[in-house]
């Protein structure tokens, strides 16, 4: 572990602030699926080009968005879950 200490001196930071860090990433995922469930209905361009482009970047949102929230879920079950079952 010290090893790991000295080669990333800034894993000490984040692990004594991780709750704020965590609150902040939260609540920026919450307001990115906000933001996303807001637009949802927004037209794409009657370009066809522009059209197929602005869906295509519609699902890959979803999906960043959705592994985004994965990462979250698994970083959060580390930081406090997994404390509780132990």
């Amino acid at each position: 572990m010290a090893g790991l200490v000295t080669a990333v001196p800034g894993l000490v930071i984040l692990s004594e602030h991780k709750g704020v860090i965590f609150i902040v990433a939260g609540v920026l995922l919450a307001a990115a699926a906000a933001a996303r469930h807001l637009g949802r209905e927004a037209p794409c361009p009657a370009d066809p080009a522009q059209a197929l482009a602005c869906g295509r970047l519609r699902r890959w949102g979803g999906m960043m968005l959705a592994v985004s929230a994965a990462i979250y879920a698994v970083g959060f079950f580390f930081a406090y879950g997994f404390a509780l079952l132990a």
